[in-house]
């Protein structure tokens, strides 16, 4: 007797396990919190996020990994956060940016500088849930005891729009690297308890490969009642650039936003001890060398050189003797100019304008 009702428990138990973990459609749950959640501007959320590099260059191989934890308050006119970076690598730092009418105070190394931060458009104060919707696949959803976990697929073409900005970072384009699906997962009861996201992608050529691992878990806190407050130094904060009138130029950018350092007018960056990256002014050229190996772009020519090759852009056509090193280096060089330009807000018109 006492057998079958041990085993009358168990069956109960299966299938109440069974139930709870089943996946189901979870299309209308995730419209109801993405509702509720879009336009929040009151709340506080913790983001961890852990990233690991394997990256081989000309025979060079290194491998690091990071880990950025962000905590960010905003009671929706003002906003705070403190970013802590620890790196295999030692470039450990800490961060402090506030946001208030318009503009960042950040303080970071003893530095304490303010920065302009545009319209209403760039306030990242506000949840922009109804972003999370945008090219979605499929959404299913498991449901547990204190939450519910939904799974967000999302379409091969918005896979490509996200994964465009991590290809570019390393000169690349979409096509040229090899990406797992992007997954969204949310813990959700009427709002959003808990997202993960996890970023993978690779690239390989015949001198050069590189692996990417990016996960990302943020915890949201608190909705409701945050108060922000300014720094109580904020007097010893100091502007970078005023006004729209009193910006700095491109070349001004590379010295103090890059670290580049000018020589006439050539601006030249030495990174990671055996990277070097050149802006030639009078020549209209950029140069990428690693170690002793140097390829070159000419913005005005459109033209590109590395060892015995030259590959003009405008034509598609290859001069001289070139192999597909030569021309992977090349193409990637003009990626890395394209980089340079993008991390100071400039472009290549910028260059052509002759700012």
């Amino acid at each position: 007797m006492i057998l079958e009702k041990i085993k009358k428990i168990l069956v109960v138990l299966m299938l109440i396990t069974l139930v709870g973990c089943s996946e189901v459609d979870g299309s209308e749950k995730f419209s109801e919190v993405i509702l509720a959640m879009d336009n929040i501007s009151n709340y506080s959320i913790t983001s961890v996020n852990k990233n690991y590099y394997d990256i081989t260059s000309n025979g060079t191989s290194e491998k690091f990994d990071s880990t950025v934890t962000e905590t960010f308050n905003t009671d929706g006119i003002k906003s705070y956060s403190i970013i802590e970076t620890i790196s295999s690598l030692g470039d450990d730092m800490v961060e402090e940016n506030y946001f208030a009418d318009g503009y960042y105070y950040i303080s970071s190394e003893d530095e304490k500088y303010i920065v302009e931060g545009g319209n209403s458009n760039n306030q990242p104060l506000s949840i922009k849930a109804s972003l999370l919707g945008e090219g979605v696949e499929k959404v299913t959803l498991k449901k547990f005891s204190d939450y519910d976990l939904i799974t967000v697929v999302y379409t091969e073409e918005k896979q490509k729009e996200i994964y465009e900005p991590y290809a570019m970072a390393f000169g690349l384009n979409i096509n040229d690297i090899t990406y797992k699906p992007y997954v969204l997962k949310l813990k959700v009861n009427d709002k959003i308890i808990e997202e993960e996201t996890i970023v993978e992608y690779s690239y390989k050529s015949e001198q050069n490969s590189l692996l990417i691992k990016s996960e990302t878990i943020t915890t949201f806190n608190q909705y409701g009642d945050v108060i922000v407050e300014l720094p109580k130094d904020i007097d010893k904060y100091v502007y970078l650039n005023q006004s729209t009138e009193n910006k700095e130029s491109l070349k001004e950018k590379l010295v103090n936003v890059l670290q580049y350092t000018k020589e006439g007018n050539r601006y030249t960056l030495l990174y990671n001890e055996n990277e070097t990256y050149i802006f030639d002014f009078d020549n209209t050229i950029f140069t990428y060398m690693l170690s002793t190996v140097a390829s070159s772009y000419n913005w005005t020519s459109f033209i590109g050189i590395s060892d015995k090759c030259t590959y003009d852009f405008t034509n598609k056509k290859e001069l001289g003797t070139c192999t597909n090193v030569d021309l992977e280096n090349i193409k990637a060089t003009k990626n890395y100019l394209e980089v340079e330009l993008m991390q100071i807000d400039e472009s290549m018109e910028s260059l052509l304008g002759g700012k």
